[in-house]
């Protein structure tokens, strides 16, 4: 089980962790990226509807306000965001990492894709998306 503690927002120990990647997206914003908020995907309509929380430069991001963090909820979380990854089957938001944001705790992490898929995402996105987008059809008809 993962503990991570519950912080007062008036607590520098608390608001440390989130202000590198609050800064970065500032920073990103600044420099053009491309802020994206509740993205859909290309392959939203097939499963039912499905859209994230928000996508900047390559990066989408989910927020959790959650009370009790285990590992099993993080693994499910992670998998929501693969999810969604794939489900951009276009390739529109160019993700390429996918953060976590937990206000309550408050706590971020960041992973990029290769780690994710424990391979180059610039190959595994196209193969893994073309077998979804496969499967997805063959399901919409039914």
């Amino acid at each position: 089980m993962v503990l991570i503690a519950r912080c007062s927002w008036t607590s520098p120990r608390c608001i440390t962790p989130l202000i590198g990647t609050l800064d970065r997206w500032t920073t990103d914003a600044r420099d053009g990226a491309v802020f994206t908020g509740n993205p859909q995907f290309l392959g939203s309509r097939i499963v039912g509807g499905a859209d994230a929380d928000w996508a900047i430069g390559g990066r989408l991001v989910e927020l959790k306000s959650k009370e009790q963090i285990t590992n099993p909820w993080i693994r499910d979380t992670l998998m929501q965001l693969i999810g969604y990854t794939l489900l951009d089957l276009d390739d529109s938001l160019r993700i390429r990492e996918v953060t976590m944001l937990l206000p309550r705790q408050p706590y971020t992490q960041n992973w990029t894709l290769d780690l994710l898929l424990d391979e180059d995402a610039e190959t595994a996105l196209p193969e893994q998306r073309n077998g979804l987008a496969e499967i997805l059809l063959s399901l919409d008809g039914k």
